[in-house]
């Protein structure tokens, strides 16, 4: 199960990229306060995998096409479990929005790095 992370977030609706890194910051501290949980809602995710193509739950849910498929989640898995918890992010640092903007253009409209 992963961490309880409060969805609530206190960027103005008409900001939605505010919005969008206040809920990766604080999904990226969650990871940080329990690994190990994670680690097991990551397992789950991985057996959901068939070769590159992740199926998510549900009925009307769509197959996603991923590079790496669930090898990538099996490595993410493996480095999770030998983490000790650590203190949550107090706010996104430059790198990491520069890195973010990064994926963003590599991502592009396709959706897919």
């Amino acid at each position: 199960m992963m961490p309880a992370v409060d969805n609530t977030s206190t960027a103005p609706a008409d900001k939605p990229w505010e919005t969008l890194e206040a809920e990766v910051l604080d999904a990226l501290s969650a990871a940080r306060l329990a690994p190990a949980d994670v680690a097991t809602a990551l397992a789950m995710r991985a057996s959901l995998y068939k070769g590159k193509t992740y199926q998510p739950p549900g009925n009307n849910a769509r197959p996603r096409q991923t590079k790496e498929g669930a090898s990538a989640v099996n490595d993410a898995i493996q480095w999770l479990q030998k983490c000790e918890a650590a203190c949550p992010l107090a706010e996104a640092g430059v790198g990491l929005k520069l890195a973010a903007e990064d994926h963003a253009v590599d991502v592009g409209g396709a959706g897919v790095a």
